[in-house]
């Protein structure tokens, strides 16, 4: 594939240790692609963008400081980064299609597939969230369930099709008269303005813990993208779950990051929560699960399960 293959991300400084991490990931199992990756920021340090150059030198790292007054009055809990996505028809606008991802996500596997698939009339593919699952969530969003509710943390970007249907100022419409009943801000949002026009991906381009350790996934429509997900995963999106942070390091792919940071001739260092940032009730139920007293969920322990023990549940066996 010789056409160029844009990636984005929205980050600030704080961030850019980890999109570092990413992108070692990706030229390493894409290193045939000729790779653009756009940092859309409000500023990011010299430093920085040499560690992000080193990390990938063979991608072209362009940088957008990026004017979000328009986004300022939506509610960011999250972060008001990741609502920059939305922005990207306008900032790029030559670039036909895109691949967004969060700072926390790693590249295991060829992106190729995603860059070949017919999203004509289709405005965003993702993966299937967790919350998708959550008949609540239909209800206060207001549409019907079989359009289902992806994760939005990697999410392929039709910008033909956004630019065509005016679909950043309709994302940025909704979520204003919305405010009230939004909880996962920009996601909540895209799917519903997408909700009837976005693929959903196979578990494999953006692999959440949550699926290996949740019931909703063992069905007969997911346990084959399961199983394909556990043993050739492409994507990995350690949501909720930064591995940089000791006491959130339980993803079940948690070695992956940790191999590609090695790879990093300045591998990020790991750091604990500072004080303050971890309620009381956590600190104790983490001591309990070091302690070995009282553990985590099953299949949601600090210690990864084996991969057999995930096939064996996954088959039912």
């Amino acid at each position: 594939m010789n056409k160029l293959i844009h990636i984005a991300f929205g980050i600030n400084d704080r961030y850019a240790p980890y999109v570092a991490v990413t992108l070692k990931s990706l030229v390493h199992n894409n290193n045939n692609l000729n790779l653009v990756a756009h940092i859309l920021t409000d500023g990011i340090s010299k430093k920085n963008i040499e560690t992000m150059q080193k990390a990938a030198p063979s991608v072209k790292l362009e940088i957008h400081i990026v004017n979000d007054t328009k986004l300022r009055e939506l509610k960011d809990n999250w972060s008001i980064y990741t609502w920059y996505r939305i922005l990207l028809p306008d900032i790029l606008p030559e670039v036909d299609r895109i691949l967004y991802l969060d700072a926390d996500v790693i590249i295991d596997g060829s992106i190729t597939p995603l860059f070949e698939l017919d999203m004509t009339g289709i405005a965003v593919a993702g993966a299937i969230d967790i919350q998708g699952f959550n008949e609540g969530l239909y209800k206060r969003l207001n549409y019907n369930p079989s359009d289902k509710y992806i994760c939005t943390g990697v999410l392929l970007i039709n910008l033909d099709y956004w630019r065509g249907k005016g679909l950043t100022s309709k994302v940025i419409e909704w979520a204003k008269m919305n405010d009230l009943i939004i909880i996962f801000p920009d996601q909540d949002a895209i799917n519903v303005v997408c909700h009837d026009n976005k693929i959903i991906l196979p578990m494999k381009y953006g692999v959440l813990d949550a699926y290996f350790h949740y019931d909703c996934f063992l069905t007969d429509e997911y346990r084959p993208q399961l199983l394909d997900a556990l043993d050739y995963p492409v994507i990995i999106h350690y949501a909720g779950q930064a591995p940089w942070i000791y006491e959130r390091m339980y993803h079940q792919f948690q070695n992956r990051w940790d191999y590609y940071n090695s790879l990093l001739d300045v591998p990020v260092p790991k750091r604990h929560y500072k004080a303050g940032k971890m309620t009381f009730k956590k600190r104790i139920r983490f001591l309990l699960d070091y302690l070995h007293i009282w553990h985590l969920e099953k299949w949601y322990m600090s210690e990864n399960v084996t991969t057999e023990e995930l096939r064996r549940r996954i088959l039912n066996m």
